[in-house]
């Protein structure tokens, strides 16, 4: 299930703790709730929204070719030891 930005926000507690996580004014995460997040605050906060939803989002489905690059200890070890992780 696909989650909105309002939803993404609102589960990070708002639009000010997003902001101050990220280290970004409140009026940019703000516009993101029509605009979408953009990807690369969305994969800094991947973690975050994938702990706190019990895995309603998740970052291997919705990156399901790059969530080894960018979060190599969700691959399996299997994979790990190929990739000499």
């Amino acid at each position: 299930m696909t989650m909105t930005s309002k939803e993404i926000i609102s589960i990070l507690g708002g639009v000010t703790a997003v902001a101050n996580q990220l280290g970004i004014k409140p009026p940019s995460v703000h516009a993101w709730i029509e605009s979408g997040i953009p990807e690369v605050r969305l994969i800094q906060l991947a973690g975050q929204i994938e702990a706190k939803t019990d895995g309603r989002f998740s970052r291997r489905a919705r990156w399901p070719d790059k969530y080894k690059m960018y979060w190599p200890e969700l691959a399996s070890p299997a994979q790990q030891e190929a990739q000499g992780v």
